[in-house]
């Protein structure tokens, strides 16, 4: 797999660093300010899920905890 200039072999794991996802301006309005009203939806008030540069709390904490139990079981 090629990820940009990196080829990527097959099998490994690759954990993107969130903090450039979710603040890069491409994607985002004032990316630095906090803004959460910016993921939910103005006519429903259920949280916007379809955008894919949305990473919701919860998966960065289970991506912690993945890693501390891996840590704690080398």
């Amino acid at each position: 797999m090629e990820i940009g200039p990196y080829s990527i072999p097959p099998g490994v794991d690759v954990f993107p660093g969130l903090k450039y996802i979710m603040h890069d301006p491409q994607y985002w309005d004032s990316p630095g300010e906090f803004c959460p009203e910016r993921f939910i939806d103005k006519d429903t008030g259920r949280a916007i899920t379809n955008n894919p540069y949305y990473v919701p709390f919860e998966v960065i904490f289970q991506e912690h905890a993945m890693h501390a139990l891996m840590a704690r079981n080398q």
